[in-house]
């Protein structure tokens, strides 16, 4: 799901956030590290005012969350939810450049739920070695 950061509010358990990125430019992304739940992707730089939310992560069910599009289905695990489409089109991704821009616009990057006011991320990422991304790979695919 897509979000703009000021409307990204954590409520408690801020201690059991972890963040990884698979290279030292990759993205943000932020996890539970008591049971592992994403909690959300954010780009390198605070200025980008877009969140990626797993909807695993969110409470509610799809009457209060209705799916809009399903993307990038050939890294799901498991199978995806039907008319999930492989990669991004051309039209969603200029969907979520659209919604980028409006959140800039609307200056919704701040607060942000993921960086302090000096634009640090709130826990120090852990970059992950080839081998630790390989075994990510290698349990996805046997999932």
């Amino acid at each position: 799901m897509q979000a703009r950061p000021a409307h990204v509010r954590i409520d408690a358990g801020r201690e059991h956030i972890g963040c990884v990125r698979l290279s030292d430019k990759g993205m943000f992304r932020f996890y539970a590290t008591c049971c592992q739940t994403a909690l959300g992707n954010v780009m390198s730089s605070p200025s980008m005012p877009f969140v990626a939310i797993s909807r695993r992560a969110l409470e509610g069910d799809d009457a209060v969350f209705p799916p809009v599009m399903g993307i990038m289905g050939k890294f799901a695990i498991g199978t995806p939810p039907p008319g999930t489409a492989a990669s991004i089109a051309p039209m969603q991704a200029m969907q979520t450049m659209l919604f980028v821009a409006k959140s800039a616009l609307a200056r919704a990057g701040k607060p942000h739920a993921y960086f302090d006011d000096a634009g640090a991320p709130i826990v120090p990422p852990r970059v992950l070695t080839p081998a630790e991304r390989e075994a990510l790979r290698a349990r996805d695919r046997e999932q």
